[in-house]
């Protein structure tokens, strides 16, 4: 009886087009983190984004009831900023932990500034 051997190659190649098609997204996603900007001076913080849609977001600092942040091993996080009106979520931080504590204190400021009080409800 004679044998037919069987060939791996489709698999390489299928292979090749999968790795392709991960890469893709993943070119969006760098594409996005690469036009993502956050600014902020003593009264505003300032969100700018978009690749082909530019949109800047302005949240003055005496607006903001609250400021989180969380952090994983590699230094980087988000930090959740609570509006009076939203909620603002800043991604791919570096560092949130130490950038969340310097909005604090800006935000202290303005909001003493602004002769805002903060009223807590238990």
């Amino acid at each position: 009886m004679n044998k037919i051997e069987v060939s791996y190659i489709p698999v390489g190649i299928s292979l090749l087009w999968s790795w392709i098609f991960w890469f893709i997204p993943s070119i969006f996603k760098a594409l996005s983190i690469h036009h993502l900007s956050y600014t902020y001076d003593e009264k505003n913080l300032i969100i700018n984004k978009g690749i082909m849609n530019k949109v800047q977001q302005i949240v003055p600092f005496y607006r903001i009831t609250d400021i989180r942040a969380d952090q994983n091993i590699f230094n980087y996080g988000n930090i959740i900023i609570h509006d009076k009106t939203k909620i603002v979520v800043l991604k791919y931080v570096s560092y949130p932990l130490i950038i969340s504590d310097e909005l604090r204190e800006i935000w202290e400021r303005a909001r003493k500034n602004e002769n805002v009080v903060h009223n807590e409800i238990f």
